[in-house]
């Protein structure tokens, strides 16, 4: 252990210190953005003055019990001006505001904690304030985010999965088989559990064989962006994704050149890639066929879906924190990230009991990939 320094440097040099840490290890700005966030809350309940060493265990518990009570869009929310981070914890509970997501609040602490065990190793601090602080799941919270048998069987026997008028009045059956991201999409968050934004990034190099398996590879690799630097891995695809014509999809666009693997897919809005996609799903797709009366719902959903049928079907929350890419910043994710091999998560996968409907869904090996490769408006 590092010997503890007669002067301790202060909150404001010590973030300094380890966002250049994080940049001259490779990290993207938006990484370093989203740490600047995380730590200009910090810094405004202690102060970028205050000696890193001063700060124990009572005011890191403090600093907790904020982040029970802020809601998302703290700081800075208009109905909280003007107040430090503890004010507005007050009149947030005041005001019966909706806290913040607990896995927000998770990645607020295991950012800390991560500056603190940069102090802790260089002498500057005696002890981590932050270890052993972190929020429990919101079972109810949860629960709204996923989808009920029946809403499953709504969304994937819809026209758009089993066959549309056309492309133009793909919600009306007919015999027209939609071919684009809007059909792959959906399935791929569900029998992948990659986010929204992972998958509209994917490109034809990203399904690719590893070791006998056939594979997403979500990376930041070409320009892309990961939700934060543990995120990045490797999904096995799953059977029913090839038995659909995902590989045909693949090299199809790998050949014809394309940049996105999935065809159509709308282009990022202000730097969110998953922008557009998850406008279509909550404002038009879900309302449309009658899916949209609990709140909540939408491409996320998904997520929580696959983690449910996970535990239906008694996959260890190791394997499936892993597949769905659940990293060391969030709460309830088993040691040993990272190590689960392609092998346990391709069983994983084969576990799960796939919906009726989705079994149903008519394949697309015989049609032209490149098909529908026209950016579609989000909203159609």
């Amino acid at each position: 252990m590092a010997r503890l320094t007669t002067t301790s440097r202060t909150l404001g040099e010590a973030v300094k210190i380890f966002i250049g840490h994080m940049r001259q290890h490779g990290a993207t700005e938006k990484h370093v953005k989203d740490a600047m966030v995380d730590f200009r809350l910090l810094q405004g309940a202690f102060g970028t003055e205050r000696p890193v060493r001063t700060i124990g265990g009572a005011e890191a518990g403090k600093l907790w019990e904020v982040l029970r009570a802020l809601p998302a869009r703290s700081p800075g929310a208009p109905e909280l001006p003007g107040a430090d981070v503890f004010e507005k914890a007050k009149l947030a509970r005041e005001q019966g505001l909706e806290p913040m997501h607990w896995r927000t609040a998770n990645s607020y602490l295991a950012r800390w904690r991560k500056l603190f065990d940069q102090e802790v190793a260089a002498g500057q601090a005696a002890a981590n304030p932050f270890v052993g602080k972190s929020m429990a799941a919101v079972g109810k919270a949860k629960q709204q985010r996923t989808f009920a048998d029946e809403e499953l069987a709504t969304i994937f026997g819809n026209a758009l999965f089993q066959g549309a008028h056309s492309e133009h009045h793909r919600y009306a059956p007919g015999s027209y088989l939609v071919n684009d991201w809007m059909f792959w999409a959906p399935l791929v968050a569900l029998l992948s559990g990659a986010r929204i934004g992972e998958i509209a990034q994917l490109r034809p190099a990203d399904a690719r064989q590893v070791h006998g398996h056939l594979v997403i590879d979500i990376n930041a690799e070409a320009g892309k962006t990961l939700k934060n630097e543990g995120t990045a891995r490797r999904l096995p695809v799953h059977s029913h994704l090839i038995d659909l014509g995902f590989l045909q999809l693949a090299d199809a666009r790998r050949k014809a050149g394309d940049v996105s693997l999935l065809p159509g897919m709308p282009k990022p809005v202000h730097g969110d890639p998953g922008a557009q996609p998850s406008k279509w799903m909550s404002e038009r797709f879900l309302p449309r066929i009658g899916v949209k009366d609990r709140k909540g719902l939408g491409f996320h959903s998904f997520r929580h879906t696959l983690k449910t049928l996970f535990r239906n079907a008694g996959v260890p929350d190791s394997v499936s924190n892993s597949i769905c890419g659940h990293d060391e910043r969030s709460a309830g994710v088993a040691q040993g990230y990272g190590q689960v091999q392609l092998e346990a998560m391709s069983r994983a996968l084969q576990r799960i009991t796939l919906p009726d409907a989705v079994l149903r869904i008519p394949a697309r090996h015989a049609i032209d990939a490149l098909d529908g490769a026209r950016p579609g408006p989000a909203g159609s």
